[in-house]
């Protein structure tokens, strides 16, 4: 399997938690300018409740924010390769005859990097924690299926 530069990931990794946190930023400022937009109509239980889901939107645009904000801190303070699976390394994993590529570290998804899909996994996750401090050679077992990790850089 070719392996995609890591820097190319991290960029792509970077780059989708950026537009997380545009997405969430214009979100959450458009919540609450509807909440403040909202006024108290003479059926006051509607206003209530309209005005409670607001605020539920709020919350959840605020968390997804912080967590978003998170994501990017640990982008951007990844720590070199040195032999030993931690944050910020790329894993090539064998299952049965298939091949995959992770990186550990915020777990947004799939990215694609010169057409190679890339799972990212968090270290904190159960698979990534037990690829945590493995290495090249190494197997796991998860969900009763054994994993050989081929390559790690």
């Amino acid at each position: 399997m070719d392996q995609p530069n890591k820097s190319d990931v991290i960029l792509a990794v970077k780059n989708r938690i950026l537009s997380m946190l545009n997405t969430v930023t214009e979100s959450l400022e458009s919540e609450r300018n509807a909440i403040q937009q909202e006024t108290k109509s003479s059926a006051g239980d509607k206003y209530e409740t309209q005005r409670e889901m607001l605020q539920a939107d709020i919350r959840r645009s605020e968390h997804q924010l912080n967590e978003s904000t998170n994501h990017l801190d640990i982008i951007d303070h990844l720590f070199d390769f040195h032999g030993k699976i931690i944050i910020g390394t790329m894993v090539e994993l064998k299952q049965e005859k298939q091949n995959m590529l992770i990186f550990i570290g915020p777990a947004i998804g799939d990215v694609m990097v010169n057409q190679t899909k890339i799972k990212t996994v968090s270290q904190a996750s159960p698979f990534g924690h037990l690829l945590m401090g493995k290495t090249t050679g190494d197997s796991i077992v998860f969900n009763q299926k054994s994993f050989s990790i081929v390559n790690c850089y």
